[in-house]
């Protein structure tokens, strides 16, 4: 075997082997904020049902709702234009810390009221810098205080 059949083997196995690795990382990756889409999801519909289950009461405070998260208040996602800001609040979990705003329209005689909870995500070792943090998981739903 020669040098020139050495190094080129060596070129392969190492494109072989960094092409496995780049893909073992970026499944990784993608799987993590699978995971914290999931999350902001489910977090984003204990709040929206909790709310929406006591009417869309505009008295809602998820920090006095007894659960097993601890949401106190906090900064949280941008209100959506045109909706009423009812509040923003914070939770911790082990993926890192979560931020919710609830805002809604109200009620009126032909319409119900439209409750709206949009939940962002900070990972504890990324920060407000990476992008997946900015984004946000948001979920609408309708209700009044007749509970129809």
């Amino acid at each position: 075997m020669t040098l020139t059949e050495v190094l080129v083997a060596m070129l392969v196995l190492a494109i072989v082997v960094f092409g496995a690795l780049s893909f073992r990382y970026y499944t990784s990756k993608e799987l993590f904020q699978a995971d914290s889409r999931m999350e902001r999801a489910r977090l984003a519909l204990v709040l929206l049902e909790s709310w929406k289950g006591m009417g869309g009461n505009l008295l809602y405070d998820p920090t006095e709702d007894v659960g097993t998260l601890l949401w106190r208040p906090s900064e949280g996602p941008a209100t959506p234009a045109g909706l009423h800001h009812l509040g923003s609040y914070m939770t911790r979990t082990d993926t890192g810390e979560y931020y919710a705003t609830l805002s809604y329209l109200n009620e009126t005689a032909d319409e119900p009221a439209l409750l709206h909870v949009a939940v962002t995500w900070m990972p504890a070792e990324l920060g407000w810098h990476s992008a997946e943090s900015r984004s946000a998981t948001a979920l609408t739903t309708y209700a009044n205080a007749r509970g129809l």
